[in-house]
C-alpha cells in the first residue's frame, strides 16, 4: 500500500510539473476597427504591389490663450496623404468634427455636405470621424480638412489600399490641442462669471488680471494674479 501511494505522489508531481512548464496558448489580438474599414479593393482594374499609407498635418499642436471657448471655436487642421500607388483612402479621426469648404462645422445629421463621403462612428466608446474615398471621386479625399474641439490630444489613423494590397498608420496623440499660458493683454476678456478678465488700475503701465476665485497676486511689470488652491 505504501508503494502505491509512492506511485501516486510520484505522478501527481510529475503531472503538476508538466502543467506549470505548460505555456498558455497565446490570444489572437483583437482587430483594429478600422480593419474593417479599409482592405484590398479585389479589383483587377486597380493598381497593384507595396504601399504606405504616410500623412502630413498643417499643425499638430494647437495652443490656445483663453479660458473658455464657445461651442463654435473649432479649430481646423488640413491632413493630405503623401500616400502612392493607391486607389481608396480612409482617415478615422477621433472626436474629429467635420468642415464644409468654408470651414465651417457641419452638423452630424447633414454629414452628405461633405466634400468626401463622411460618417461619425463611435470606435471604443470614443466618436470618431471616418472620411473615406477613391482617387478618382471628383473630389479625392487625398486632403481632408477636419476642425477639432476642445482642449486634449487625437488620435489619427490613415488607410490606404490598391487592388491587392494596404497600409494602415496610427498615430496616437498625433494632435494636441493645449492651454497656453498667457499674461498682460494677452489675456482674454471672457464675459462669463467664471472667466479670467483684464482689469484696467490705475498704476501707470499695470493691469490687474482677476481671477474667478480667491488668488495670489504680485506686482511685476504689471499685477498679475492666478488662483490659488488650498
Amino acid at each position: 500500500m505504501v508503494g502505491d501511494y509512492r506511485y501516486i505522489l510520484l505522478w501527481g508531481s510529475l503531472l503538476l510539473g508538466l502543467l506549470a512548464c505548460t505555456e498558455p496558448t497565446p490570444e489572437e489580438p483583437e482587430p483594429e476597427p478600422i480593419d474593417e474599414l479599409i482592405g484590398p479593393t479585389g479589383n483587377p482594374s486597380d493598381r497593384s504591389g507595396a504601399l504606405t499609407a504616410d500623412f502630413i498635418a498643417t499643425q499638430r499642436t494647437i495652443l490656445r490663450n483663453i479660458n473658455h471657448m464657445a461651442d463654435n471655436d473649432v479649430v481646423p487642421v488640413t491632413f493630405i496623404s503623401t500616400a502612392q500607388n493607391y486607389d481608396s483612402l480612409v482617415w478615422v479621426i477621433e472626436r474629429g468634427i467635420p468642415l464644409d469648404f468654408d470651414g465651417n462645422p457641419i452638423p452630424a445629421d447633414n454629414l452628405s455636405a461633405a466634400s468626401v463621403s463622411a460618417t461619425l462612428d463611435t470606435i471604443n466608446n470614443i466618436p470618431h470621424l471616418v472620411l473615406r474615398g477613391r482617387a478618382d471621386d471628383m473630389v479625392s479625399p487625398i486632403s481632408v480638412n477636419v476642425g477639432f474641439y476642445p482642449f486634449g490630444r487625437y488620435t489619427v489613423t490613415h488607410g490606404a489600399a490598391n487592388g491587392t494590397n494596404y497600409d494602415i498608420n496610427t498615430q496616437r496623440d498625433y494632435i494636441k490641442f493645449e492651454y497656453e499660458e498667457a499674461w498682460g493683454n494677452q489675456v482674454s476678456t471672457g464675459t462669463s462669471s467664471s472667466a479670467w478678465r483684464l482689469q484696467d488700475t490705475t498704476t501707470a503701465n499695470a493691469a490687474l488680471w482677476v481671477p474667478p476665485s480667491l488668488s495670489i497676486c504680485i506686482l511685476l511689470a504689471q499685477t498679475v494674479c492666478w488662483p490659488f488652491l488650498p
